[in-house]
């Protein structure tokens, strides 16, 4: 990407890849994630292999980590947290949609991963 002048990546990553583990609701990481581990096993090592390659780079990136996505309604609003104080366990497929493309020209999380749910 870098020898195409690309300027700015933002890149879709789940809630529970890097340390975002380390702030996911106790439920998660003793219920959910261990009754679909088989299934989210091979996504998180994914995402744990992109997520460095990206910070890594010289892009003005922004790793945007997502919990369940869902079909529904967009709520109109939504959460984005470093820390994940507040995060939930999902997100409408529009208010994610419309975070990610607000990130092309915000650059208040710029070279950083939020989480963000409804």
């Amino acid at each position: 990407m870098e020898k195409q002048s690309v300027k700015r990546l933002i890149v879709m990553s789940n809630a529970g890849a890097g340390n975002s583990i380390e702030f996911m609701p106790r439920f998660f990481t003793r219920f959910v994630l261990p009754c679909f581990m088989k299934w989210l096993k091979v996504i998180i090592d994914d995402k744990n292999r992109m997520e460095p390659l990206v910070m890594n780079s010289t892009l003005d990136w922004t790793i945007v980590r997502c919990p369940n996505i869902t079909d529904k309604a967009p709520r109109g609003k939504y959460l984005a947290t470093l820390d994940g104080k507040g995060l939930k366990m999902s997100i409408t497929l529009g208010d994610m949609a419309k975070f990610i493309v607000q990130q092309l020209s915000d650059n208040s999380f710029s070279r950083q991963c939020p989480s963000i749910s409804n």
